[in-house]
C-alpha cells in the first residue's frame, strides 16, 4: 500500500477501483489453479487478503513452484504481472522453487510463521504456504532490528535519489514516480512498516498487520510516546496525498500542480521518515544491548 500514482495513470484514468483488485486477484488465482503441475502452492497476502485494499494498494503474491517447472512459473508470473498492471495495479510477487522453500533457503524470518498461514479461500491454491516453507527458528526481535536497519538504508537511498531528481524538472519527478511504481516503492507508508516492525519487536507477535490496526496500536502504546509526534505527522502527510489524488482523479488538479505537490509531500515525508527511522533503530539497538548485558 502507499503507492504514489504517476500523472500518466491519473490522466488515463488508470487509478484502480476496489473491484479491480479483487477481479485481478481472482483471475491470477484461476490461472495458477489451471497449472497444478507448475505451482505447488500460492496465496495472496496483505491488503487484498485482509479485506482492507484501497486504490493505492498493490497485490502481494507468494508462490512456490515445483523445481522442474520453475522456468515456466517465472513466465506465468510475468503474464500475471501484465494482467494486474493493465488495471493500474502493481503485482509484488515472491516466487520460490519448492526445494528452496522446503530447505529454508529463503528470505523469510520467524515472523512469517504468523503471516504465511493467514490467507484462505479464493485467494489460496494448493499446499498451504506454511507447509511449503521451512522457517528457521530465531528471535523475532532480532529479525526486526535487522529489518529496521535495512529499511533505514533503503529509505535514505530513495530519498537521495528523489532529491537529485527534484532538482531538475517535473518531467523527471514523473519519471521517478513511474520507476518507483514499477518497483512497488511505497515511500508514503514508511510509518506503517515502522509500526509493524516496532510492535513485532516489542511483542514478538502481531495480531493484525492492517494499516489502521497498526497505527491505532502504535499511538496507544505509552512506551512509543517519544515517537508519536513524528508518527502522527507521517499519517497526516499520507492523508494529504489521499486528498490530492482524489482531486486529481476528479479533474481538479493540473499536471504541474499535482507533481509539485507530490514533490513537497515526498520531501517532507522522507525528512521525517529518516529522522524517525534513525531514532527507532537506535532505540531498538540500545535496548537489545541492555538486555544482552
Amino acid at each position: 500500500m502507499g503507492i504514489i500514482v504517476p500523472w500518466r495513470d491519473v490522466r488515463q484514468k488508470r487509478v484502480p477501483s476496489i473491484d479491480d483488485f479483487h477481479e485481478s486477484a481472482s483471475e491470477v488465482m484461476r490461472l495458477i489453479g489451471a497449472n497444478p503441475r507448475v505451482f505447488k502452492g500460492a496465496a495472496f497476502i496483505g491488503s487484498v487478503a485482509r479485506g482492507d485494499v484501497c486504490p493505492r494498494s498493490d497485490l502481494d503474491l507468494i508462490a512456490v513452484a515445483y523445481d522442474g517447472s520453475f522456468t515456466l512459473a517465472r513466465g506465468l508470473i510475468r503474464d500475471f504481472d501484465g494482467l494486474a498492471r493493465s488495471r493500474g495495479i502493481p503485482l509484488d510477487c515472491q516466487l520460490w522453487p519448492s526445494s528452496v522453500a522446503r530447505l529454508g533457503r529463503h528470505a523469510y524470518g520467524p515472523s512469517y510463521l504468523e503471516t504465511l498461514p493467514r490467507t484462505s479461500g479464493e485467494y489460496e491454491f494448493g499446499t498451504p504456504l506454511i507447509d511449503c516453507f521451512r522457517v528457521r527458528p530465531g528471535c523475532v526481535g532480532d529479525e526486526m532490528v535487522r529489518k529496521m536497519d535495512r529499511k533505514m538504508r533503503s529509505t535514505r537511498s530513495r530519498a537521495y535519489h528523489f532529491s537529485s531528481t527534484r532538482a531538475h524538472s517535473t518531467d523527471n519527478v514523473e519519471r521517478w514516480l513511474v520507476s518507483s511504481w514499477m518497483r512497488v516503492v511505497r515511500p508514503m507508508r514508511v510509518h506503517v512498516t515502522l509500526g509493524r516492525r516496532l510492535l513485532w519487536w516489542r511483542d514478538s507477535h502481531l495480531l493484525s498487520d492492517g494499516k489502521a490496526d497498526v497505527i491505532d496500536r502504535f499511538m496507544e502504546e505509552p512506551s512509543f510516546r517519544p515517537f508519536h509526534d513524528r508518527y502522527r505527522a507521517l499519517c497526516h502527510l499520507d492523508t494529504e496525498y489521499d486528498l490530492l489524488l482524489r482531486r486529481a482523479c476528479a479533474g481538479n488538479e493540473r499536471r504541474g500542480r499535482y507533481l509539485k505537490r507530490v514533490t513537497r509531500l515526498l520531501m517532507a515525508n522522507f525528512k521525517i521518515s529518516l529522522d524517525l527511522l534513525s531514532s527507532v533503530t537506535l532505540h531498538m539497538k540500545e535496548d537489545s544491548l541492555q538486555q544482552a548485558a
